[in-house]
């Protein structure tokens, strides 16, 4: 198995900066936590809003507010093609453009051997368990 990482490159002088996604039809928040806890998530009604908070140049890949990764259509595309079961892809509008997606993975594979590391295991409370 091939694991990959993407990271958000923060280097880039300028950087548009783009805050939570919102629901668009109310424009209200929504509940984030389920984009990123790994899992599939239900479809929403309609694309989420993800206003720009700073401009700057558009990336093709960014990490929205709260670390959510918003992704150019095409790339994630590609994404998909590596792994299509891993990788929900969300439609979001910023502004008033529709050429971004918000990638949901819903794949998690272990990314520390515990059995070769020594490490403690924080439990409920942040308590060594």
């Amino acid at each position: 198995m091939r694991y990959y990482r993407i990271e958000n490159d923060n280097s880039i002088v300028d950087r548009w900066f783009l805050t939570e996604p919102l629901s668009l039809d109310v424009r209200a928040e929504i509940d984030f936590w389920p984009y990123l806890a790994g899992n599939q998530v239900p479809y929403p009604d309609s694309p989420l809003s993800v206003q720009i908070q700073r401009s700057g140049p558009e990336l093709r890949f960014t990490l929205a507010g709260f670390d959510i990764p918003v992704v150019a259509s095409d790339l994630i595309e590609s994404m998909m093609k590596v792994d299509h079961q891993g990788i929900q892809s969300i439609p979001v509008v910023i502004g008033e453009d529709l050429r971004y997606r918000m990638a949901v993975v819903t794949r998690l594979v272990p990314g520390v051997d515990e059995k070769k590391s020594v490490h403690q295991v924080l439990g409920d409370g942040w308590a060594p368990r």
